[in-house]
């Protein structure tokens, strides 16, 4: 599999993007003050203006294997 490279989102703070397999998905930190979030990795598909949630996931660098996992080829 390919190395995915992210990049630091112009508009949006604590979020990278990542264009891969055709698609653009955002990776953003969590930043709730609940203590059970801490921590966390949103992984986005973004289109159209809009985004669709895909998982949430403990680390930046384990979000990007997970892109892989769900939409590179096996």
């Amino acid at each position: 599999m390919k190395q995915l490279k992210t990049k630091r989102h112009p508009l949006f703070k604590n979020t990278y993007y990542v264009k891969a397999y055709g698609k653009e998905f955002h990776i953003s930190k969590y930043f709730e003050n609940d203590a059970d979030f801490k921590g966390e990795w949103i992984i986005s598909e973004y289109f159209h203006g809009s985004s669709l949630w895909i998982d949430t996931v403990y680390s930046k660098g384990y979000a990007l294997t997970r892109i892989q996992q769900l939409y590179g080829e096996a």
